[in-house]
């Protein structure tokens, strides 16, 4: 620095440190100067070293520094000091003083063992902490051989690794269990790098020893309970698979590849767990995986349909779905259980279906039919449309059963539900309301409802094929009502009472609420 530079800056500048003669810091109120300042007498001959710039370095400028007291009548007291740059020999022995005093403060703070060992291996010298790390002091470990220490399982690998040191290939890292003084395991972690001498001759070895036994052991028991997951994943009866956040399924067992009819060699692997989906589901599944990726949901169970990438079949499962997460909270996979629930959706199904469908027919019972009926009544009451209630009544149907026996019977009935569900199709609703009775309502304007009893009525107008080699002319009486009402049971109770006294006078046509006088 420049003498300008100097000006207004203190001892205790950042842009340099000292240290004393012994190598410990000089505090800036111990400084020659400041002595002289405080005592008001001279200080000479203070070694001190001066540590120049912000370099890494520790590189010091060593000098002999007196200073004395200054008293100028009409100024504050002052010193003046002198500073005298040591180059000789003494400089040399500073240097390499403060170096090793340096390199020792280091060594005896590491928790890392360094040593220096022979081309053979042997023990030259080590750090304090081989007790912490060995059990053993330096000084018992001076003289042995470095593989006295390590499991016999490894020796080989210890060996090669010291092979390739002595190679010139550099510095070499392995993993070792070494044995320590209790008896006890501990893993080791060595980095070793060859030592050459002036001449370029292999000299010695260099090597740091790092316990690492806390991280093995938990990359030991991770792998373990990998192992554990994979084997119960291969083995589970159960569907299994892993998915990871983005709905890519990462791992999938042979259980899952034959619930969905996969061929063995099938990957499903890097699917996309849409891709199994059926398109009816998908908003389902989506939405579940949401709220699984949601903070607080540590598992859930949703069902969906399936179905194979290039397979037909649609299956419905069931998935219990744990999330796994990271330390912070973040899902980073989730663990998918899959049951096949086809069959007992299929048993829900035909219970719901038997609750409300006539056994023989297939179509609707009595009070479903209502139920629909009052429904569509309601729904009718802010437009222009009415229910037309149709009311069907076989004629003569107990000879068919007399005759040719129930099972012709229940054919007959069949032939006739079929028959009116294909002309009254899905606008209108249809119950085998009785033994012989249908009712048929139809959400009918005023000026529709003949073109409905029409297309009911001719629902008888052709025989009707029962066996290979029975055909039955049979024919029906029905009545009609077709008036505001927001009672179904009522609709069909006009409608039967038209269809009676269509009855009593034996023959075939429709009577409406008006020509019967009402």
């Amino acid at each position: 620095m420049t003498g300008d530079q100097m000006l207004g800056r203190t001892s205790v500048d950042p842009l340099w440190s000292t240290i004393s003669g012994d190598g410990e810091p000089l505090l800036g109120e111990n400084h020659p100067a400041m002595t002289v300042l405080r005592t008001r007498t001279p200080v000479t001959g203070t070694l001190m070293g001066v540590r120049r710039g912000r370099s890494a370095h520790l590189d010091y400028v060593w000098m002999i520094i007196d200073s004395y007291p200054v008293d100028v009548p009409g100024l504050p007291p002052s010193a003046i000091t002198c500073f005298h740059v040591v180059e000789d020999e003494q400089t040399d022995r500073l240097r390499l003083q403060h170096s090793e005093r340096m390199f020792r403060l280091i060594t005896e703070r590491l928790h890392e063992v360094v040593g220096l060992h022979g081309l053979d291996s042997t023990w030259l010298w080590a750090s304090p902490s081989t007790v912490e790390v060995f059990g053993y002091t330096p000084d018992e470990l001076i003289g042995l051989s470095t593989f006295d220490l390590i499991l016999p399982s490894h020796l080989d690998a210890a060996r090669s690794a010291l092979a390739s040191i002595l190679d010139r290939l550099g510095p070499v890292t392995i993993t070792l269990p070494v044995r320590h003084r209790s008896g006890s395991t501990r893993w080791v972690e060595v980095i070793g790098q060859l030592i050459c001498d002036p001449a370029g001759r292999p000299y010695q070895v260099q090597s740091s020893f790092r316990d690492v036994t806390d991280r093995v052991t938990a990359q030991t028991e991770r792998d373990a309970a990998v192992e554990v997951f994979t084997s119960i994943l291969r083995t589970s009866p159960t569907g299994m698979m892993l998915v990871d956040a983005t709905g890519r399924i990462t791992l999938a067992n042979d259980a899952l590849r034959r619930l969905l009819g996969a061929p063995e060699d099938s990957r499903m692997t890097d699917m996309d767990i849409l891709e199994l989906v059926h398109p009816d589901s998908r908003d389902h599944v989506l939405s579940e995986r949401a709220a699984i990726a949601a903070d607080g949901h540590q598992s859930m169970r949703y069902q969906a349909m399936w179905s194979l990438r290039a397979q037909t079949a649609t299956i419905w499962i069931e998935s219990v779905t744990v999330p796994i997460r990271d330390g912070d909270g973040t899902l980073s996979a989730v663990l998918e259980q899959i049951t096949d629930i086809t069959a007992e959706k299929s048993a829900v199904a035909e219970l719901r279906r038997r609750a409300t469908r006539d056994a023989v027919t297939g179509l609707l019972n009595r009070d479903t039919f209502l139920v629909s009926v009052d429904d569509a009544i309601h729904a009718s009451v802010d437009d222009d449309s009415h229910v037309a209630m149709i009311f069907v009544d076989v004629d003569h149907f107990k000879a068919i059963n007399d005759t040719w026996g129930h099972h012709i019977g229940d054919a007959a009935l069949r032939s006739i539900a079929d028959r009116l569900s294909e002309a009254v199709g899905e606008r209108g609703w249809i119950a085998r309301y009785g033994g012989d009775e249908f009712a048929v309502a139809h959400p009918a304007a005023h000026d529709e409802v003949g073109a409905v009893v029409d297309t009911v009525s001719a629902v008888f107008d052709t025989p009707f094929t029962l066996s290979c080699d029975l055909t039955l002319e049979i024919s029906a009486s029905i009545g009609l009502a077709h008036e505001r009402t927001d009672d179904a049971t009522e609709l069909v109770r006009e409608a039967d009472r038209a269809m009676y006294l269509v009855k009593q006078r034996r023959h075939d046509s429709t009577r409406t609420q008006d020509d019967l006088g009402r």
